[in-house]
């Protein structure tokens, strides 16, 4: 007897947990848990940027008595005389981009020596200036030299360097300067972050 009791019961405990198992199956759970979720919003950040780049270089006659005042001359085949005046120009185009962003010009003219024959008898006058024009329109003087510093405003701007010169007319049949040179050295434009 004792076996068919516990045959009886195990039958009726397999059908208790059969029955179980199939409620829960079915969805016959009795309790939740909650859930929420959240994501963060997507972003972008871009960096800014510092850029200093040479543009072309124009040379061009200015002398007042000629008839060529203000057209493109090659300053490599050009023949000075006195009374001429020539004036070079280079642009730089500069961009300054960054909320937070400063920035120096230094304009190191340790590279520019002038030279030659022309330059040593002191025969040709020179003037040099340099302007940085922002993008609308309002132009500042560019200090030259070592030790000077430009702070260059946000945005994208223009910086343009000139140089004159002048063979000044001498006395008749003074032949000082004939066949002599005239070297122009290198320019170097430095554009540094600060802050």
């Amino acid at each position: 007897m004792n076996t068919t009791k516990k045959t009886r019961k195990n039958i009726l405990t397999g059908l208790v947990a059969g029955a179980a198992g199939i409620a829960l199956l079915a969805g016959g759970t009795t309790f939740a848990l909650w859930t929420s979720s959240a994501e963060t919003t997507a972003a972008t950040i871009s960096a800014g940027q510092l850029s200093i780049v040479a543009g072309d270089q124009t040379w061009t006659d200015e002398s007042r008595d000629s008839t060529n005042v203000g057209q493109p001359i090659n300053l490599n085949t050009f023949k000075m005389v006195p009374g001429d005046v020539v004036k070079g120009s280079q642009t730089f185009d500069v961009n300054v981009e960054g909320d937070n962003l400063k920035a120096r010009l230094d304009v190191d003219l340790s590279k520019s020596s002038l030279s030659g024959g022309l330059y040593d008898s002191k025969t040709i006058e020179y003037t040099y200036e340099l302007k940085y024009t922002n993008a609308q329109g309002s132009s500042t003087d560019v200090p030259l030299g070592t030790g000077n510093e430009f702070q260059v405003p946000k945005g994208e701007g223009t910086l343009t360097g000139t140089i004159v010169l002048t063979y000044p007319k001498g006395v008749d049949g003074d032949t000082t300067g004939m066949v002599q040179t005239f070297a122009i050295g290198t320019v170097a434009f430095n554009l540094t972050q600060v802050r």
